[in-house]
């Protein structure tokens, strides 16, 4: 297990047990969620090493390495993921029309394959094998492995997008550091994570879905997503809110609490959430953040 003995944020070593959490996809397992005394920023302490973190997305409900369209769940998944394709195109085709995108975390590539026939030139970085694979040949991506990653060269990139990634990286400055070497000058930084601080997390508390541990190691706020990535050399221009997102995890949280997904609850509960972020996006359940380059 690795431990950290300061919050990775704001360097404070004043931290806090918050609560547990169990790894109700493979293992079973507990994990501990602390929390920084000085920025309140939450991580997974102690978690799996770096190189122990691969078996717990060994698990053929992990849709976004597996692809699976098996079960009410996973086509609800599907649904909500193709929908979303389109906006988040929109999205970043609005924020720089020409240049490479670079999407860090591309999964199956879905989203990256979207992109390229809308005519961008794209390239993925993929962790996973098995999903790295499904990407090329299914949709004929340029996609590099980690080691691959490190070799992209500088300024190369006009946006850089995650979607629901930088919650599974361990390196997390490390990371940031070098998005900000690839990206040109004023490029963007399009960062999408669930948010810890959503009225859905608060009603599921520590069975939230979104705390999906150890898969997930940070859980991000607003408050902690803007002073980490500004301290890389970024700008926080906007923020955009996720509202399928609040359904899909309710629906989740959910089956971890009965062993059901109780659809009309969980579409009640995420009706809720986004009825008390309709006026603030930085309260949905998962949050898109526009960052610009220093």
């Amino acid at each position: 297990m690795h431990h950290l003995n300061q919050c990775p944020v704001c360097y404070s070593e004043s931290l806090n047990h918050a609560f547990s959490c169990v790894d109700y996809t493979t293992t079973q397992e507990t994990f501990q969620i602390q929390s920084c005394n000085h920025c309140s920023f939450f991580f997974t302490n102690p978690r799996p090493a770096d190189d122990q973190l691969g078996k717990y997305y060994e698990s053929k409900d992990y849709i976004s390495h597996t692809n699976s369209q098996k079960g009410l769940f996973n086509r609800v998944y599907q649904l909500v993921r193709n929908f979303a394709i389109e906006s988040k195109f929109n999205l970043v085709n609005k924020l720089n029309s020409n240049g490479l995108i670079l999407d860090y975390g591309c999964g199956t590539g879905e989203f990256l394959g979207y992109v390229q026939k809308r005519g961008r030139t794209v390239l993925g970085v993929e962790p996973s094998d098995a999903a790295r694979q499904q990407a090329i040949q299914n949709h004929q991506l340029n996609v590099r492995s980690l080691d691959q990653f490190l070799e992209i060269p500088d300024h190369s990139a006009s946006i850089i997008s995650l979607w629901h990634v930088l919650e599974h990286v361990p390196n997390l400055r490390e990371t940031l550091s070098k998005f900000h070497r690839i990206l040109q000058d004023q490029g963007h930084l399009v960062i999408a994570v669930p948010n810890c601080s959503s009225l859905d997390a608060e009603i599921y508390g520590p069975i939230w879905a979104g705390y999906d541990v150890p898969r997930h190691l940070w859980h991000f706020t607003p408050k902690t997503m803007k002073a980490l990535v500004e301290s890389e050399g970024f700008n926080l221009l906007t923020m955009k809110g996720m509202p399928f997102d609040s359904f899909y995890v309710s629906m989740l949280s959910e089956k971890y609490k009965t062993g059901k997904m109780n659809p009309i609850r969980a579409f009640f509960n995420g009706l809720k959430s986004n009825w008390n972020a309709r006026k603030d996006s930085g309260k949905t359940s998962s949050v898109i953040y526009i960052f610009q380059k220093k």
